[in-house]
């Protein structure tokens, strides 16, 4: 995939996805990314310890995780992740010292087969290969969850999880695409605590505007 990628920034090279100016990395110049930038740690002490949060899902960065999500536009995930570099910048690699292993939030096996990838586990692929890994999936398929609210969310997701690797002790860092009521993350955190699990943290690349502040 980002062999594609290179090929795509020599035939179009990038810019700005709002002021349109060249950039070398992520997709917007560093002025309009502060617009998007969240860059905040949260303590939530139940089924997650703590979650972290990048960037606002609004605008642009809806637009592209829709894209990726529901258009089959894989090459934007690469750009995606180095927007999740920058704000990182080398903190990275002493968070996942943290953890023994970093699990990205499945999609459904009929999803994944349409995509041909798992969004959180592109985005976030620089993170450790060999932390990351495939430790759960999806038991069932589940209901489009955009019209719901949390409490029908939560219903809709219940039990709907299963652990297919040991994770007894384990450390564990969640990988999601979009945090907004929380219902996923916490789902997946409880499979993952009922199975033995130490503890479980969230690394989201955008979240609702409800958590924003």
């Amino acid at each position: 995939m980002y062999n594609l990628q290179l090929l795509w920034e020599n035939v179009a090279p990038r810019c700005c996805a709002v002021c349109g100016d060249k950039i070398d990395e992520g997709v917007f110049c560093s002025v309009c990314r502060e617009h998007f930038v969240i860059n905040k740690m949260v303590e939530q002490g139940e089924k997650i310890n703590i979650i972290y949060l990048l960037y606002k899902y609004e605008r642009e960065v809806r637009k592209f995780l829709h894209a990726v999500k529901f258009e089959n536009k894989g090459r934007y995930l690469y750009p995606l992740g180095e927007e999740a570099t920058v704000i990182f910048g080398c903190y990275w690699q002493e968070l996942l010292q943290q953890y023994d292993l970093a699990v990205a939030i499945p999609t459904s096996v009929n999803r994944f087969q349409e995509r041909g990838y798992e969004v959180p586990e592109e985005i976030f692929s620089f993170l450790n290969s060999s932390k990351m890994q495939k430790v759960l999936e999806r038991s069932r398929v589940t209901a489009p969850l955009f019209d719901l609210n949390k409490e029908q969310r939560e219903q809709e997701l219940a039990g709907c999880f299963k652990v297919i690797a040991d994770v007894t002790d384990k450390r564990i860092l969640l990988l999601d695409d979009i945090y907004t009521t929380g219902a996923t993350a916490n789902e997946a955190a409880k499979t993952l605590l009922t199975a033995g699990a130490k503890y479980v943290d969230v690394l989201a690349f955008s979240a609702g505007k409800n958590n924003w502040d």
